[in-house]
């Protein structure tokens, strides 16, 4: 699996912004369609199913792709035993969640443990499991090579898979089982385009030589799973102390703050861990990135979340529309959360690079504990916004644990560097919040419909955040400025920014662990 020598990092970053936007539009049509069409508990039902897969999919994923892309050599041999271990785990797996799906279909009376609609949504939603190492290992050969542009397509084209038949499920009336429906629907194009690109192609699977696999796969798999149980055991009790219309109420919060992830961070984990790994491998130090990335991400989380705090009551009826007002208070407290992103998010791919997800781990398991038990006394209370203040505790909490390991991986003076970084975001922030609240609370606007508010706040927001990037002469305005140049040049058919060497990249890099 040979590396591309052409592909850089920022062509790479923005091919992927290319695929990530080009489906956000899909993404908000099926948030806007299916608010409407299924009600707060049958999003609840579908998410109790989603969160059982979940779980599932990440203790048998194995981080197969992230393996393929990080390691310094790549033969066939690898990606047969990613491969073969992957299907092995993944079709298992999702056999027994059939099996315990259909036995629960089939219980006489009133003796079924599960609702026939939860059992039916967790049917479908198992057959997700085989597929995904399918797309990890396809993907893994084209993000080794900086090759975003088919990533880029596919994403575009299972955001459309899952719209459609979500959406089209919902409205004949199947409830939670049409969003299954759905992301088995996108989880099959997905996999079906990457593996027929070349240079990803799919080896004929193998268990031999499944241990190299299996030893990076299990720590990558613990982390990513105490993640998961963490959220599953927190909607759980969530659901079955609060109801599952207030499980339904925080689910659709949770997709408006993350609507972030979505725009921005599922865009560039894609490309960090490879130009991490090929600085790490080059002797490169990784410091000056990490100190770069914080500065841009508080430049762009802080202003997001703080405006999502402020403006949660119009952004929820833009998107969420009537009867969902419950869920303004959650989404104020899970945007408070948000704010501790630059720190505690984006780091994993650092901790692989520099060989300490072992020492990730035991604190993952405390995060994730004291998330559990936050969320339970929160919801044995009856209280649905303790219960997403234990979410925003939990992201803080990351944050000071993710900053501390890896300042020793990095040296501490990145410590004194990541707080001279905030400084520098915090004037941006400043005047996006001070720009939004005037136009939004002003007497002539305060009895504005949202559709028409929120875009009178944004065009006075933008032009001041914008000033005050170039004012301070922030890192982010530096990317910003060549990103648009390189785009220039490629529209323009040149290869000058195109061409130059790779690195890290320059801007916010990795998922958050």
């Amino acid at each position: 699996m040979a590396e591309a020598r052409g592909g850089t990092v920022r062509r790479s970053l923005l091919l992927s912004f290319a695929g990530r936007y080009g489906a956000m539009p899909m993404r908000l049509a099926a948030m806007l369609a299916l608010a409407r069409l299924l009600s707060p508990a049958e999003f609840g039902v579908y998410a109790t199913a989603a969160a059982a897969v979940g779980l599932c999919a990440v203790l048998t994923d194995l981080g197969l792709g992230q393996y393929l892309v990080q390691a310094p050599k790549v033969t066939e041999a690898d990606r047969r035993a990613a491969l073969g271990l992957g299907l092995a785990l993944g079709t298992g797996t999702a056999a027994l969640l059939g099996a315990v799906a259909v036995a629960a279909l089939l219980a006489p009376g009133d003796e079924g443990w599960l609702s026939e609609e939860l059992s039916a949504t967790l049917a479908v939603q198992a057959l997700t499991l085989p597929l995904q190492p399918v797309a990890a290992v396809a993907g893994a050969g084209l993000q080794r090579a900086l090759r975003f542009g088919p990533i880029a397509a596919a994403g575009v084209a299972g955001a459309a898979a899952f719209t459609g038949i979500a959406v089209a499920g919902a409205a004949l009336g199947l409830g939670p089982v049409a969003l299954s429906l759905g992301t088995v629907a996108e989880a099959l194009l997905v996999a079906a385009l990457l593996s027929r690109r070349q240079g990803a192609r799919l080896p004929r699977p193998a268990l031999r030589g499944w241990r190299p696999v299996f030893g990076f796969g299990w720590v990558w798999s613990a982390i990513a799973g105490l993640r998961q149980a963490g959220d599953a055991l927190s909607r759980l009790l969530m659901g079955g102390l609060l109801g599952l219309g207030a499980l339904g109420l925080f689910s659709r919060a949770q997709a408006v703050v993350q609507v972030f992830d979505k725009a921005l961070l599922d865009a560039v984990s894609p490309v960090v861990l490879p130009a991490l790994s090929a600085a790490q491998r080059a002797g490169r130090p990784l410091a000056p990135a990490y100190l770069r990335q914080v500065a841009c991400l508080a430049a762009l989380a802080w202003p997001f979340f703080g405006a999502l705090a402020l403006l949660a009551g119009p952004v929820v009826a833009l998107l969420l529309g009537r009867g969902w007002e419950g869920a303004v208070p959650a989404v104020r407290w899970l945007a408070l959360g948000g704010l501790a992103l630059p720190l505690g998010g984006l780091v994993l791919p650092y901790l692989v690079a520099l060989g300490a997800m072992r020492a990730w781990l035991p604190m993952q398991a405390w995060l994730q504990g004291g998330r559990v038990l936050g969320v339970a006394l929160a919801a044995a209370a009856g209280s649905l916004q303790a219960a997403c203040a234990a979410f925003a505790a939990e992201q803080v909490a990351k944050a000071i644990l993710a900053q501390r390991l890896l300042a020793r991986g990095l040296g501490w003076q990145v410590t004194r560097g990541a707080v001279r970084a905030l400084a520098l975001s915090a004037p941006p922030a400043l005047a996006v919040l001070a720009a939004a609240a005037a136009v939004a609370f002003a007497p002539a606007t305060r009895d504005l419909p949202p559709v028409l508010l929120l875009p009178l706040a944004a065009a006075a927001a933008l032009p001041a955040w914008l000033l005050a990037l170039a004012a301070l002469r922030h890192p982010l305005h530096a990317e910003l400025v060549r990103g648009i140049a390189v785009m220039r040049d490629r529209l323009r058919g040149g290869g000058a920014a195109a061409a130059a060497p790779a690195g890290p990249a320059p801007a916010t890099q990795g998922r958050p662990p």
